[in-house]
């Protein structure tokens, strides 16, 4: 039995490291794209992003935020809402909101606390900020639940897309500091 699992893995080990040639596909009318997503994360609301640009030459029907959309790890709402309206008025950024829907979720430092989790004080408020960046209106019930998980439908001529945002943020546990000098935090324990 170990001798033929040695061998399997010698196998896998072997064929994984040949050099395959790339599928080259030559878009055409026929094999062109019926939706387009577009995504990213760790964005720096005040670095330049040459980026904008090759995301709209894309032409995507779709932007999907990752998470640290903005840089802000702060409890303070106007700090938080300020950073915000800076990322919205970057002119690639602005563009694109303008001609594409903006769907995302956030991550710590958008949430507002650096590796945060249930333990963020102000999530609740961070939260209503984080959906009036996405342009969530109002009246909308995402305002009255915990959470910026979402489902977004995308209906297509011939098919459908479902687009599923968590929420890894909101209540997660607080991380446990690691006990030896290795690394900053452990795994947490649960169960017995």
């Amino acid at each position: 039995m170990k001798k033929t699992i040695f061998v399997l893995g010698l196998l896998v080990a072997f064929s994984a490291c040949k050099t395959v040639k790339p599928v080259e596909t030559t878009v055409t009318t026929e094999t062109k794209p019926d939706f387009t997503i577009a995504f990213g994360s760790c964005n720096k609301h005040d670095e330049v992003n040459p980026l904008w640009d090759d995301v709209l030459a894309a032409n995507p029907n779709l932007w999907i935020w990752g998470g640290d959309n903005i840089y802000a790890d702060t409890d303070n709402m106007q700090q938080l809402r300020a950073i915000y309206a800076a990322q919205d008025n970057v002119p690639g950024y602005k563009k694109l909101k303008e001609t594409v829907p903006v769907i995302g979720t956030w991550d710590d430092h958008d949430y507002g606390l650096n590796d945060g989790g249930v333990e963020f004080k102000a999530k609740k408020e961070s939260e209503q900020e984080f959906l009036d960046f996405m342009d969530v209106a109002k009246d909308s019930p995402r305002r009255q639940r915990e959470g910026v998980y979402a489902v977004h439908n995308y209906n297509l001529p011939k098919a459908k897309v479902k687009v599923l945002v968590l929420d890894t943020r909101y209540f997660r546990t607080a991380l446990t500091p690691a006990t030896d000098n290795k690394r900053r935090v452990q795994p947490n324990v649960y169960g017995e």
